[in-house]
């Protein structure tokens, strides 16, 4: 079984190629995310990139963080990203707006994920965070 596994892996990355570019001429990518049509990048400009990719346009950047925005995270109408300036931000991805910012990290949040409800945040201070 493990043997036949992992040639169907080997075979099926080996199709892998890449068929489009999107190019963000500004500066460095750190985290992707895929919300139903949006693609969202999280940036070393400290903003977060909204992509539609129905269009491969850039349709929107959303500022806030006044670090490189490392990780990124939804749960239904809510978007997370995590920030080299050690903080959680919660935006409504309706408006965009910034809605929440959390504090409890002593470094930057490099990790987030989202499950059952909760919201687990990693960080270079070494330690995981509950949020909910």
């Amino acid at each position: 079984y493990k043997r036949q596994y992992q040639r169907r892996v080997r075979g099926d990355l080996a199709t892998f190629k890449c068929w489009k570019t999107l190019n963000y001429a500004c500066g460095s990518i750190y985290s992707l995310l895929v919300s139903g049509h949006l693609l969202l990048s999280g940036t070393y400009e400290n903003s977060i990139n909204v992509w539609d990719l129905r269009s491969y346009d850039c349709i929107r950047t959303i500022p806030g963080h006044t670090g490189a925005v490392y990780s990124l995270a939804v749960s239904g109408n809510r978007l997370f990203s995590g920030s080299y300036d050690n903080s959680i931000r919660v935006w409504d991805m309706t408006t965009y707006q910034c809605t929440q910012r959390c504090v409890g990290h002593s470094s930057s949040v490099e990790a987030l994920v989202m499950a059952d409800g909760l919201l687990f945040s990693g960080s270079t201070d070494s330690t995981i965070k509950f949020w909910r």
